[in-house]
C-alpha cells in the first residue's frame, strides 16, 4: 500500500506540472484501483477520456475499476469501447468475458474467451476462465479439454508425462481399491464355488 501511495504523491506532482497529459491520470487510476479505491480511479479515467477521448486503455481501465467494484452492467460498455478502438485487444475480451461470466451470461463469455484465444493462442487466464465457463455450463467435457490444455501451457511436455504418470497410478490404485473391495463383498455373500471373484479358503 505504501508503494502505490509514493507511487500515487509523484503522479500528482506530475499533474502538477502538466495536467493536460492523460496517460498520467491513466497511470494514477490504476495505482488508486490497486488500492481498492475505485471511485477516484474512475473520476482519473474520466479525466483521462476528457483530455483524450480515443484512450483505448482509459476504456479498458476504468472497465476494470468497474468490474472490481461489481459493476458489471458499466464494466460491459467501456470494455465494448475498448475494443472498438483496440479489436485485437486479447485483454479487454477476457474481461468482457469475465463481466458477462458474473452476470450468468456463460454464452457471451465463452465467445469473448474464444476470441481472445484466437488472438493469443497461449493466453492461459482466457484459457481457464472458459475452463470455469463451461463447467459453470455444465458442460464438463469441453471443461476438461480446456483443463488439459492449460495443464499443458503451465507444465510443458515432460511436467505433463509426470503428472499424468502421477494421475494414472492414483487411478489404478484407487481401482484397485474398489476391485479388492468388491471382491471382498461379494465372497461374503456367496458359496464359495460360486464364481471366480469369490474367497476360497
Amino acid at each position: 500500500k505504501g508503494d502505490y501511495d509514493r507511487a500515487i504523491q509523484d503522479y500528482d506532482q506530475a499533474l502538477r506540472i502538466d495536467p493536460t497529459f492523460a496517460n498520467t491520470f491513466v497511470i494514477r487510476g490504476n495505482a488508486f484501483t490497486a488500492k481498492h479505491d475505485y471511485g477516484r480511479a474512475i473520476q482519473d479515467f474520466d479525466e483521462a477520456l476528457r483530455l483524450n477521448p480515443s484512450s483505448a486503455d482509459a476504456f479498458y481501465n476504468r472497465a476494470r475499476a468497474y468490474e472490481y467494484a461489481g459493476d458489471y452492467d458499466r464494466a460491459i460498455p467501456e470494455y465494448d469501447e475498448a475494443l472498438r478502438l483496440t479489436p485485437s485487444d486479447a485483454d479487454s475480451f477476457v474481461g468482457r468475458g469475465w463481466a458477462y461470466a458474473q452476470k450468468g451470461d456463460y454464452d457471451r463469455a465463452i465467445q469473448d474467451y474464444d476470441q481472445a484465444l484466437r488472438i493469443k493462442p497461449t493466453y492461459a487466464l482466457a484459457l481457464t476462465n472458459r475452463r470455469m465457463a463451461y463447467a459453470r455450463k455444465g458442460d464438463y467435457l469441453r471443461a476438461m479439454i480446456d483443463n488439459i490444455h492449460f495443464m499443458w501451457l503451465k507444465f510443458g511436455f515432460w511436467g505433463n508425462v509426470i503428472r499424468l504418470s502421477i494421475l494414472a497410478l492414483s487411478l489404478a490404485v484407487l481401482f484397485g481399491s474398489i476391485f479388492k473391495r468388491y471382491r471382498r463383498d461379494h465372497a461374503m455373500g456367496q458359496e464359495p464355488d460360486a464364481g471366480i471373484f469369490h474367497s476360497r479358503n
